[in-house]
């Protein structure tokens, strides 16, 4: 409380003045370049991470990151890693066939399938190294168009880890999930990509996982008129 009898918010965390360093969790498609791309413009520094995990699409997701990370002009963090080949149970790792249908128009994503808790691991490894190399935030590009097929895909399932955050983190420590795109469906994110100028250009970018990336890319721009 003030000496004229007013009450004022204090944080015990303590901030560097202009410091907002963002971890982002890419995977080289439309959602979370866009989110990438839309961070960068609003002042953030901007970091790409990317996982390799043994599914399918690794190669082409890959050299699509590296791609972003080239035009866009940020630093690379890759991780290589054996987990998922433990978990399986999905058309992603190898097990069964992916599903595609009507040229991507009847799911989220154009031949995307589910991966056992795979947003979940990521995040908790992304937690770790923003916590140890001094990033404020963890940004993702979960958004609305897949919340309803795939559960960690939800706002809310980053609301409740934000909840939880201070609990995973050492003392003294802050790392806050965002949700550039949480809010928005696939042509509304197509469209942010090109107000911002994301790399949506790019060979693989609109959709990595799509066997014809031109084609979905095609159905996209259509949807917002270009």
């Amino acid at each position: 409380m003030g000496v004229d009898g007013t009450w004022s918010t204090v944080s015990l965390r303590r901030e560097e003045q202009g410091r907002r360093r963002v971890l982002v969790i890419a995977s080289g498609g439309l959602d979370s370049t866009t989110a990438a791309t839309y961070l960068l413009r609003q002042g953030y520094d901007v970091t790409l991470l990317h996982f390799n995990y043994g599914h399918r699409a690794e190669t082409q997701e890959d050299r699509a990151v590296r791609r972003i990370v080239e035009f866009l002009g940020v630093p690379l963090l890759e991780i290589n890693m054996d987990f998922f080949r433990v978990v399986r149970h999905s058309p992603l790792l190898g097990d069964g066939e992916i599903n595609r249908i009507d040229r991507g128009r009847e799911g989220a994503e154009f031949a995307h399938e589910w991966v056992p808790a795979r947003n979940f691991v990521f995040i908790a490894l992304a937690t770790a190294i923003a916590e140890a190399y001094g990033f404020d935030y963890i940004a993702t590009g979960i958004n609305l168009e897949e919340a309803g097929a795939y559960p960690d895909n939800e706002m809310e399932f980053i609301r409740l880890l934000n909840k939880v955050m201070p609990y995973a983190v050492g003392p003294n420590k802050h790392v806050e999930l965002i949700m550039p795109v949480g809010h928005l469906v696939k042509h509304e994110i197509v469209r942010l990509g090109l107000e911002t100028g994301a790399p949506l250009h790019l060979p693989g970018v609109a959709m990595t996982m799509a066997r014809n990336t031109a084609q979905m890319r095609t159905l996209l721009y259509e949807e917002v008129g270009v």
